[in-house]
C-alpha cells in the first residue's frame, strides 16, 4: 500500500511526465510487437501515394461513361479507371489538348464531355499503354474521345518511395525511442530523487527499486493487453526491449549519488 500511495504521489506532482511515460512507453513498445504489420501499412501508403502511369480521356456525353469504364477496368494491365470531376476536367483540358494539337485551344471544344482517368498497371511497357489507348479509341469511336498523353512516374518518385520502404519505419522507431528516452529519464529522476529523500528520513532501503519495479510490472501488462486482444500471443522482443531499456537507466540512477 505504501509503493501504490508513493507512485500516485508522484504522478500528482508531476502528471504530464507520468502520463507521456505511461502512453508513450506503451506506443513505443508496440511499436516494436506490430513491426510487420506496420511496414505493411507503410508501404501500402506509399504506393497508394505514387502517381502510377497513366492518363486522362475526354469522352463525348453521347456515349455511357459508366459502361466504358466498366469494360476498362475488366482489361488486363489496368489498374483502376476513376471518372473525373467537371472542375477537374477544365483545368486538365488544356495539357490534354496540348498533348495533341498545339493549335487547339479550349475554346474550339465544343462537345460536352465527360473525364477518365486511367491507370495502368507498373509493368505494363509502352507497347501495352498503346494497345491499351487504341482499344478506347476503338472502343467510343476516335470522333468521341480526346486522350491526354501517359504521364509516367518519375525517378525521384521511385527514389523516395523505395527510401520510406526501407527506412521509415525504423525512422518513426527512432524517433520514438529518442522522444521517450527523453521523458522516461526525467520522470525516472523524479522517481528516484523523491525515493531518496523517504529513505534517508523513515530509514528503510531500496525505496526507488521497487517502486521502479512496480512501475515495471505495471507497464508490461500495459504493453502485453494489445497483443493479446489484437495477435492473440505476446512478442517477447517487445517485453525485453522494455525491461532492458529500464534496468539500464535504474542502474545509471542508482549509481549516482543523491543526498
Amino acid at each position: 500500500m505504501f509503493y501504490l500511495e508513493h507512485i500516485l504521489n508522484i504522478f500528482k506532482r508531476s502528471f504530464f511526465l507520468g502520463l507521456s511515460f505511461i502512453l508513450f512507453g506503451a506506443v513505443l513498445f508496440n511499436f516494436i510487437a506490430f513491426k510487420p504489420q506496420i511496414e505493411g501499412k507503410i508501404n501500402h501508403f506509399v504506393a497508394s501515394k505514387i502517381s502510377k502511369p497513366h492518363f486522362f480521356g475526354l469522352i463525348d456525353n453521347k456515349i455511357n461513361v459508366e459502361s466504358v469504364r466498366r469494360k476498362l477496368v475488366d482489361l488486363p494491365g489496368i489498374e483502376g479507371v476513376a471518372t473525373v470531376d467537371d472542375g477537374k476536367i477544365k483545368a486538365k483540358v488544356e495539357n490534354i489538348i496540348s498533348g495533341l494539337d498545339e493549335s487547339l485551344t479550349a475554346e474550339d471544344l465544343k462537345l460536352s464531355y465527360s473525364g477518365l482517368k486511367i491507370i495502368f498497371s507498373p509493368e505494363v511497357r509502352a507497347k501495352g499503354q498503346n494497345l491499351l489507348r487504341n482499344y478506347l479509341v476503338r472502343l467510343v469511336g476516335g470522333e468521341n474521345v480526346i486522350l491526354g498523353p501517359v504521364l509516367s512516374t518519375s525517378r525521384q518518385d521511385n527514389t523516395t518511395s523505395k527510401l520510406i520502404k526501407s527506412w521509415g519505419y525504423f525512422f518513426v522507431l527512432l524517433s520514438l525511442v529518442v522522444f521517450w528516452l527523453m521523458i522516461t529519464g526525467q520522470f525516472i529522476y523524479k522517481v528516484f530523487f523523491e525515493s531518496k529523500v523517504i529513505e534517508k528520513f523513515k530509514r528503510t532501503q531500496f525505496v526507488a527499486e521497487k517502486t521502479c519495479l512496480i512501475l515495471m510490472a505495471f507497464m508490461c501488462l500495459l504493453i502485453i493487453i494489445p497483443q493479446v486482444f489484437i495477435m492473440g500471443n505476446i512478442q517477447m522482443m517487445s517485453l525485453v526491449a522494455f525491461t532492458i531499456s529500464m534496468s539500464i537507466m535504474m542502474l545509471l540512477f542508482n549509481a549516482r549519488k543523491w543526498i
